[in-house]
């Protein structure tokens, strides 16, 4: 069993709780428009610089080496559950060894799969990009069904550490997107963070990164406050 990763960080601390180890799969099957990490989305079947081939015993390896030193790993992309059968075997090795694991996901693989890697994991970090499945696929190429539909199952399992939604102004019905989200998590998971990111251009690829309007720090404060105002606790403004 093989997975193809394009990076490691031995430290971060703004991909969950505490200082945690980042692992990064190579891959991605949405292709948002405004993407900052596009290096990520080319679905490769061999390796080459800089991705590296590593089995779950080597992540393992990697991973004990710096235990000490870190509160746990999230993995992320690209979309890490695309090499699902590997993330499977590296997240039960890990869980054997009473490492804290999150997966940072764009919630589109099939939900059956993600209640099974739930058993393993401590949580997930979920972007709700668009609740209209139109204006979804408008943005990414796919639409968002799945993505709802995991949203819902996360939450109910309480396995939903946090939820974002990047806000686009004039092309995203983001009142509607927010108020889906605050349903959600009222009813399972008032205990999640929700995260509001404000678009901006930088590195995102031509022709795109003209295409969209920055929101305003007003703007953000506004949406900020249409959650409060639903029983969200947690919400926060990157």
């Amino acid at each position: 069993m093989e997975g193809f990763v394009r990076k490691i960080l031995n430290s971060s601390a703004v991909d969950g709780p505490g200082n945690r180890m980042v692992i990064f799969l190579q891959g991605c099957n949405l292709n948002c428009t405004y993407c900052h990490n596009p290096e990520t989305i080319e679905i490769i079947k061999e390796a080459h610089d800089p991705i590296q081939i590593m089995d779950p015993k080597d992540i393992l390896e990697r991973v004990l080496k710096v235990k000490p030193f870190i509160s746990g790993v999230t993995f992320s992309g690209g979309e890490c559950t695309l090499q699902y059968d590997f993330l499977l075997e590296v997240c039960n090795l890990l869980h054997q060894n009473n490492i804290s694991i999150l997966i940072d996901t764009n919630g589109t693989i099939n939900p059956t799969k993600l209640e099974t890697l739930s058993a393993y994991v401590d949580g997930f970090m979920l972007d709700v990009k668009a609740f209209s499945s139109s204006t979804h696929h408008a943005l990414t190429g796919q639409n968002n069904e799945n993505i709802l539909l995991n949203f819902d199952n996360l939450a109910r399992l309480h396995k939903l550490y946090e939820v974002r939604t990047v806000i686009v102004p004039d092309i995203v019905d983001n009142e509607a997107t927010i108020d889906h989200v605050c349903r959600i998590l009222k009813k399972h998971a008032s205990h999640s963070r929700y995260k509001i990111i404000k678009y901006r251009n930088y590195g995102v690829r031509k022709p795109y990164n003209n295409s969209y309007r920055t929101p305003s720090d007003e703007e953000m404060e506004v949406y900020k406050s249409r959650i409060l105002t639903q029983g969200i606790k947690t919400v926060i403004i990157t």
